[in-house]
């Protein structure tokens, strides 16, 4: 997992690190025998918790800070254990948020506009140091779970990709396609890693065609649709029904609109939008 860190740091901060840097051999003789004394203790999530996102689709961590503890960190990984080796301290896992010495907040969140947690199981650590940035103390390891999001739409954290749903008609066709035809642009998102959308037209009970795409989302928002041409034993102008369909990660989310069918040389529905 590819965790981006908050870059909302003081200088204080960074001279603190590099004295932390200075005896990173500290680690490897704390995850052996574990803290000298008491280290923070993680409160949300706990460990084995789904989290739950917010809108932003992310969380905050929130700890309890024993006295004589300092500047807490975070460190998220996607494996239960870490590389206790002063020069790889907590590698795999990689630094996801944290506040300053001087702070006395007991959460943190990453300051990065995207969900850089994707869902699945995931692991977290909190490091401290002693007041003066010298000894090292590493919190037990939290194992919690990010769900699946998805939605019609723009996604939280990439808007401005217009309506969840456009039906678009061209009675009289254009230059491209002169003859009657609709058009359905569909937008959605999914905090995994590929949304599939699926489109059934139906007349009635009966299906007359279905089409299918997956794309890549990662949280992103992402447009599929198609055009609709003249459909076999359909009147043009005719309203017809399509289902769509969004899926990823084990969630469906389904609405119905109404297209009408189009006429001319072309037949049937194609995904894309060139004439």
């Amino acid at each position: 997992m590819k965790a981006t860190r908050s870059t909302e740091r003081s200088p204080k901060r960074a001279s603190r690190r590099c004295g932390r840097t200075a005896l990173l051999a500290m680690v490897a003789l704390l995850a052996a025998a574990g803290p000298a004394r008491a280290a923070a203790t993680m409160t949300y999530p706990t460990d084995g918790q789904t989290v739950t996102l917010d809108k932003k689709l992310g969380f905050a961590f929130t700890w309890t800070l024993p006295a004589r503890e300092f500047g807490p960190d975070v460190y998220v990984g996607d494996t239960p254990t870490y590389n206790p080796d002063p020069f790889y301290a907590f590698s795999p896992f990689e630094p996801f948020c944290g506040v300053d010495a001087s702070s006395s907040a007991t959460s943190c969140r990453s300051a990065d506009a995207l969900p850089v947690i994707p869902p699945g199981t995931h692991y977290a650590l909190i490091a401290t140091t002693d007041a003066d940035g010298i000894q090292v103390f590493v919190s037990p390891v939290v194992r919690f779970i990010v769900p699946y999001k998805l939605g019609f739409g723009c996604s939280p954290v990439d808007p401005g990709c217009g309506l969840a749903v456009q039906n678009l008609y061209a009675p009289v066709g254009d230059v491209a396609y002169p003859w009657t035809y609709s058009q359905l642009v569909v937008n959605g998102w999914f905090n995994g890693p590929r949304l599939t959308f699926t489109f059934t037209i139906k007349r009635g009970s009966k299906v007359l065609q279905r089409l299918r795409q997956t794309q890549s989302s990662n949280g992103y928002s992402v447009t599929s649709g198609f055009l609709l041409y003249r459909l076999r034993g359909v009147p043009a102008h005719t309203p017809v029904s399509c289902v769509i369909t969004m899926s990823g990660g084990g969630l469906t989310l389904s609405r119905t609109v109404k297209i009408k069918a189009g006429a001319g040389p072309k037949v049937g529905a194609a995904l894309g939008f060139t004439r």
